[in-house]
């Protein structure tokens, strides 16, 4: 393998920075070519299309061309079922492939577990919770009798397959023997073979919700360095960290997301206020405001900042804004607006639903489960009709009204501690009334906001309030 950079480690101890070791573990990789995919389970892509981001027809703004329609045909080696030809209809891509291991493969993998150095300790970092080896997944799981594996391929015309689900640090001989007790892969031939790494990590308390480093100015940490695992994971970190150093440099404010605003600041601010001592993944169970953090909505929240921020054009940044305007209309719109017996029940018939005996508030019928939208819109079509994602945002918004207040509501008590801001040499031991363990979690972590100091563990309401009054005392004396 690779030598390993041990000193930048060294590089980071000298600066003062503390530092932690976390492990991961690969799949092995195997040759398309010798796999018995008649044995598998094909597992097609998404046939409704997904995009990263959102496209505005009425203002010129379409999704981009997919440049994986111009790589000309798959490879042959990837067998393909009709709903996976379904899938590709609106972009080419390929399926997956679904295999399980045997009795033989785990009594494999206990004869030689003193051979894996992620799991007899010979590598002693914390690996991840989440995406545990396979090693580990017999022993912690030993009363199941298979587990189940995806063969993903690496690429359209390539022929390495990735075998999700196999991380392990086993010896190439084990991986060969038993990787082969899978009827789908009975001949496989391994192209790479699967391997363990154990990697320093810089702990993230020491960073700026900037993503600034706390003792150098003008350095940025973005990744694994930050101890978290995970491709989207990492990119969303080099985002802000990239930003940020822009902004830096140009004389501006960092852009620093709240948790109430996108999954980018919850991940953010749990690095910063907490002891991450195991690789962290963002999963939506981390975000306390999930319901207002929706798919569907990340333009209406992000784009203003992206567009401050110069990554977002002016077009784009229109758009969005006449999006928003387009819901809120047709909101305020239905809100005033009434179905009556008389005026709608003939439409209500001809579209095959229930009659009205009485009059009924239009934005009221539009929460009934059978209701969407799409129907409202031709009881009382609007005079400018709704693009398809603005019908979406006025279904959703109606019907969860009452969740999504609820929510804002809470986010709403929390605002003023997020905006209230600590003054960075602030001296913790001082504040008389605060507990020994608030003052040594608050000196370790040294927080920007009263917001952040409240998530940190071992520091309880009564602490909050104590560092509140003397904040207020502090500004009196200004």
């Amino acid at each position: 393998g690779e030598g390993a950079a041990v000193t930048l480690s060294d590089s980071f101890r000298d600066f003062g920075f503390e530092m932690g070791r976390l492990k991961t573990g690969t799949p092995p990789r195997v040759d398309a070519r010798t796999i018995d995919f008649s044995f598998s389970e094909i597992q097609p892509g998404s046939e409704e299309p997904l995009y990263f981001s959102f496209a505005y027809p009425a203002h010129g703004i379409k999704h981009p061309d997919n440049w994986m329609a111009r790589l000309g045909a798959p490879s042959p080696l990837y067998p393909q079922n009709e709903r996976a030809h379904r899938a590709s209809g609106w972009r080419p891509q390929l399926p997956c492939y679904l295999i399980n291991t045997t009795p033989e493969f785990h009594e494999i993998v206990r004869e030689n577990l003193d051979r894996a150095p992620m799991f007899t300790g010979v590598i002693e970092g914390v690996g991840p919770r989440y995406c545990p080896s396979i090693e580990d997944k017999i022993v912690r799981f030993a009363d199941k009798s298979s587990h189940g594996f995806f063969l993903e391929p690496e690429g359209w015309q390539t022929s390495e397959v990735y075998v999700q689900g196999c991380n392990t640090s086993l010896p190439e001989d084990v991986q060969w023997k038993m990787l082969r007790t899978i009827p789908a892969l009975r001949n496989a031939e391994l192209m790479r073979i699967g391997y363990a790494v154990e990697y320093d990590y810089v702990l993230p308390h020491q960073l700026h919700a900037s993503l600034e480093t706390k003792r150098i100015e003008g350095l940025f940490h973005a990744g694994q360095l930050n101890g978290t695992t995970g491709y989207e994971e990492a990119a969303a970190q080099g985002l802000i960290a990239g930003l940020n150093a822009a902004l830096k440099v140009q004389g501006n404010a960092p852009l620093v997301m709240r948790r109430d605003e996108s999954y980018l600041g919850v991940l953010i601010d749990d690095l910063v206020t907490s002891e991450i001592r195991e690789p962290y993944r963002q999963m939506t169970g981390r975000a306390e405001f999930r319901l207002l953090l929706r798919q569907d909505n990340a333009d209406l929240r992000l784009t203003r900042h992206g567009y401050e921020a110069g990554l977002v054009s002016q077009s784009r940044h229109e758009a969005v804004e006449a999006k928003r305007r387009a819901v809120e209309g047709e909101l305020k719109r239905l809100s005033r607006t009434f179905l009556t017996p008389t005026a709608s029940n003939e439409a209500l018939a001809r579209l095959g639903r229930e009659t009205l005996s009485d009059g009924v508030n239009a934005l009221q019928y539009l929460r009934r489960p059978d209701c969407s939208y799409e129907l409202m819109a031709q009881l009382l079509p609007p005079e400018e009709p709704l693009s398809e994602e603005e019908g979406l945002q006025v279904d959703i918004q109606t019907k969860y009204e009452g969740y999504i207040e609820k929510q804002q509501a809470m986010v709403d008590r929390v605002r003023s501690l997020e905006l209230r801001e600590i003054p960075r040499d602030l001296d913790y031991t001082s504040l008389r009334g605060m507990r020994k363990e608030a003052q040594q979690k608050l000196t370790h972590f040294r927080p920007e906001t009263v917001g952040q100091a409240s998530r940190i563990a071992g520091v309880n309401p009564a602490d909050i309030s104590v560092l509140l009054v003397h904040l207020e005392r502090l500004e009196k004396t200004r």
